[in-house]
């Protein structure tokens, strides 16, 4: 049992273990300690002065993903110890998890980075730049509202897809990302055809444009809602270029219907701002957030 006190029992087994506190019975509403929930297991942890678990049934909590646990756990730094006494069982025991050097303030660096994204792109930036994370996918309506600015919509959109996956993992930390392509105010995301794509192509061809991508970072008590702009030259591309150029599927699921870093690259001599924006996540910001929000060390 925390031998700090409610606090410590709250930011360990909800932070670390991702349970969730509920009320107390009422019939036992004077106990000292806290009460979690799991599921349908409800884990009284008690840590009143006279608690002497020798004497009483200690908790036992189950869990869907053992291996993430025991994960977490060694990343806070906690005591593990795997018996593998019981053929097919497999458990862990837990010892002392807040000495004074295991506070609740270290277990901020125990909550996983979820990426908000399936984008191959965005994966291989952070692998790129030595970031660890994990994937869960968004799945969010991305419809313009009417009169929305692009800047705002990408921001929103990020922000919808960090808060969707955090409803689902309230103890980890979720980077959602939108990346639109605007020339003369009007947004080009991912085109739904051939053809579509091939007038994307069109409109940005012998033009500027600037690439916007919002970026939010969501966790247990913050918030954090940014995004980059890049400005985009790019040269004329010629009819014959841009059915060759479509008819390789490159440009498919690319916002703007181009990738900056595949074969696009021949018609842009010029970018101003970041180069990984415009591929899909504004790394230096992403990694200035993580970094002001406490996420990395």
């Amino acid at each position: 049992m925390p031998a700090d006190g409610d606090d410590a029992a709250r930011a360990f087994y909800g932070g670390v273990l991702g349970m969730i506190e509920v009320p107390k019975p009422a019939e036992l509403a004077k106990r000292g300690g806290c009460w979690f929930e799991s599921g349908q297991v409800q884990v009284h942890l008690g840590v009143e002065t006279d608690f002497r678990p020798a004497k009483k049934a200690h908790p036992a909590l189950r869990c869907s993903d053992y291996n993430d646990l025991v994960q977490r756990l060694r990343r806070a730094s906690v005591e593990v110890h795997e018996p593998n006494d019981i053929p097919g069982v497999r458990r862990c025991h837990i010892h002392d998890p807040y000495r004074k050097s295991h506070r609740a303030d270290r277990l901020k660096s125990t909550a996983m980075l979820v990426l908000a994204s399936a984008s191959p792109r965005r994966q291989e930036l952070l692998r790129n730049a030595g970031i660890e994370f994990v994937v869960q996918p968004a799945h969010i309506p991305e419809i313009p509202r009417e009169g929305e600015y692009p800047k705002i919509y990408a921001e929103r959109l990020a922000r919808e897809k960090a808060q969707a996956v955090f409803r689902q993992r309230p103890q980890d930390v979720v980077l959602g990302a939108d990346t639109v392509v605007v020339v003369d105010q009007q947004i080009l995301e991912k085109p739904c055809d051939a053809e579509d794509a091939a007038r994307m192509l069109r409109m940005l061809s012998a033009r500027e444009h600037v690439v916007i991508t919002g970026v939010c970072l969501v966790g247990t008590g913050f918030e954090d809602l940014r995004s980059e702009t890049t400005k985009v030259i790019m040269d004329t591309i010629s009819d014959t270029d841009i059915a060759n150029y479509v008819a390789t599927n490159e440009p498919m699921d690319k916002a703007g219907a181009y990738a900056i870093q595949g074969m696009a690259s021949r018609w842009i001599p010029r970018i101003e701002g970041d180069y990984s924006n415009v591929v899909g996540l504004p790394v230096a910001l992403v990694y200035r957030m993580l970094r002001e929000d406490n996420v990395l060390g």
